[in-house]
């Protein structure tokens, strides 16, 4: 699959006979095909995604306060310290692209 979707074939819903891979597919286009998805895909897609972030504990928040405090560690050098930027700057996007209006889908 993921050599065909290389060559720019056109994505094909496939039949499996194992429910997980119908889902692991589903997921695999959202990722490279996501203009390919129809609304009910995006729409599953997008509550996968924010459920995966704000879990039962609301784990972005708290990755992102882990991040924050570690941002404030002067001991970081500064290779980690743009890492640990990095992944606050990618937090925020995810924040603001899944969960800034759980309204849309």
């Amino acid at each position: 699959m993921q050599q065909a979707l290389k060559n720019g074939n056109a994505w094909v819903d496939g039949e499996y006979s194992d429910p997980r891979l119908a889902t692991l597919a589903q997921r695999l286009k959202a990722r490279v095909r996501p203009d390919e998805m129809d609304p009910k895909e995006r729409r599953a897609y997008v509550e996968f995604v924010r459920h995966r972030l704000m879990g039962d504990d609301n784990k972005l928040n708290a990755f992102l306060d882990e991040l924050h405090g570690w941002g404030k560690d002067d001991g970081l050098g500064v290779q980690d310290s743009k890492v640990v930027a990095a992944l606050i700057n990618h937090g925020e996007k995810l924040r603001a692209q899944f969960l800034g209006n759980v309204s849309d889908g």
